[in-house]
């Protein structure tokens, strides 16, 4: 408790949840609980030129340093990540869990995918939640992943996550499916080892009467 009086006054929380769904291979399945990291840079960027102090959550740190040290070069050291404010190996994983609900609680403002780890914070601190998938609609969406995807050095399964995203975007579009097949042949070169990718990249060939090739993939599962 004492540790969050330490916190930033008037901060926004992000919370990125993505390390269980990414690892247990439901990545197509729980693709809104999940965050796609581009709408979060585009979250952070509008956030600063409000000149706003962030929180970055997530089970993930790896994708949190990622997005710290680059977002701070470009808009100056507004960005933090929970990790600043204690020291996780000297807690429990119950007590790690305990201390960012109660931080994520303090922020003014929070923003996630569907969560009930940031649904808790919010209903304690009574603040403002913000489903990321809903503040953008499926246009903006699309239009900020594209922008972004390129911008920004991400891990391969983020980025990876992020081109399923887009083949998500726009799979319900007409004359789109080589654009759609370019974007999982992405996803999947970056991630081969993820089911779930090899699963919709098998189909879109298929779609795309891409027979022979939908073939020597099967091959390979």
């Amino acid at each position: 408790a004492k540790q969050c009086k330490n916190l930033p006054k008037n901060f926004i929380a992000i919370h990125i949840r993505c390390g269980d769904i990414f690892i247990n291979g439901d990545i197509y399945l729980a693709r809104h609980k999940a965050v796609n990291v581009c709408l979060v840079l585009e979250i952070i960027q509008k956030e600063i030129q409000e000149d706003k102090e962030i929180i970055l959550f997530s089970d993930d740190l790896e994708i949190l340093n990622t997005i710290k040290q680059q977002t701070n070069m470009k808009f100056g050291n507004k960005v933090f990540i929970i990790d600043d404010f204690f020291k996780r190996e000297q807690h429990t994983k119950l007590e790690q869990s305990i201390f960012e609900i109660m931080a994520m609680s303090q922020a003014t403002k929070i923003y996630s995918g569907i969560s009930g780890f940031s649904r808790l914070a919010n209903m304690i601190g009574n603040n403002k939640h913000i489903t990321i998938y809903r503040f953008f609609d499926s246009k903006a969406q699309y239009k900020i992943t594209q922008q972004l995807i390129t911008q920004y050095a991400l891990p391969p399964t983020h980025e990876a996550f992020a081109y399923l995203h887009l083949f998500d975007l726009i799979k319900d579009l007409k004359n789109t499916q080589n654009l759609q097949a370019s974007y999982i042949q992405k996803a999947y070169s970056l991630e081969p080892n993820i089911t779930a990718l090899k699963v919709l990249l098998v189909y879109t060939l298929l779609q795309n009467k891409n027979f022979k090739e939908a073939k020597q993939e099967l091959k390979t599962m």
